[in-house]
C-alpha cells in the first residue's frame, strides 16, 4: 500500500497522472521500481556487511545438509547457526542434554564410589587404577562432547522462547523482515 502511495505521489509530482501518456506512465513506473530498488540496495549494504568464509569440502558438505534440513540458504543459516551458538555460551542446554550429561556422571560417580570401596577393602592394585582412569578418561570425553556440541537451531529457538517468551515478538519481527526483503 505504501509503495501504491508513493508510486501515486512519484507520478502526481511528474505531471503524468493528468497529461501523460500510457507509455509514459509505463516508463515513469519502470523508473519509479528502478529508485526504489536502488534506495534498497544502498539501504542494505549501509546497514549489512559481507564478509567470506573458506570451507573445506567436507565441511562445506556438511553446513549445507543442515542448511537444507533447515530450509535455509547457506548464508543465512551459517548466520543464524553462528548467532545461535555464540548466544548458548549463557544459556543452559536443553533439559534431554542436561538429563543425559547427567545420568552419565551418576553412573561414574557410582562405579567410582565401588573402586573406592574396593581399594579400601583390598588395596589398590594395577587393575583398579586402569579401571579409575577409564572412568575418569570416559567422564573427560562426555563433558567436552557436552559443552562443545552447539544447540540445534531449532532446539536453541524452542528453548530460548521458553525461557523468555517475550522474544517471540522479536522473532516474528525478524522473521517478517527476512520474509519481505
Amino acid at each position: 500500500m505504501k509503495q501504491n502511495k508513493n508510486l501515486f505521489l512519484y507520478l502526481q509530482s511528474l505531471g503524468l497522472l493528468e497529461h501523460g501518456t500510457e507509455e509514459q506512465i509505463e516508463r515513469a513506473k519502470q523508473d519509479f521500481k528502478k529508485l526504489q530498488q536502488n534506495s534498497y540496495a544502498t539501504k542494505f549494504s549501509q546497514s549489512h556487511k559481507r564478509k567470506s568464509v573458506y570451507l573445506t569440502q567436507k565441511e562445506m558438505s556438511v553446513l549445507m545438509t543442515a542448511a537444507k534440513r533447515h530450509g535455509m540458504r547457506l548464508g543465512t543459516f551459517i548466520r543464524f547457526a553462528a548467532l545461535a551458538y555464540v548466544k548458548t555460551e549463557y544459556l543452559l542446554p536443553s533439559d534431554s542434554k542436561i538429563q543425559e550429561l547427567e545420568v552419565a556422571l551418576r553412573r561414574i560417580g557410582n562405579n567410582i564410589n565401588q573402586l573406592t570401596k574396593h581399594v579400601h577393602q583390598r588395596g589398590f592394585t594395577k587393575e583398579d587404577l586402569v579401571a579409575f582412569q577409564q572412568k575418569l578418561n570416559e567422564l573427560e570425553n562426555r563433558v567436552s562432547d557436552f559443552l562443545r556440541q552447539p544447540l540445534p537451531l531449532k532446539e536453541f529457538l524452542k528453548n530460548l522462547l521458553h525461557q523468555k517468551p517475550e522474544y517471540a515478538d522479536v522473532l516474528e519481527k525478524v522473521l517478517k523482515e527476512f520474509r519481505n526483503r
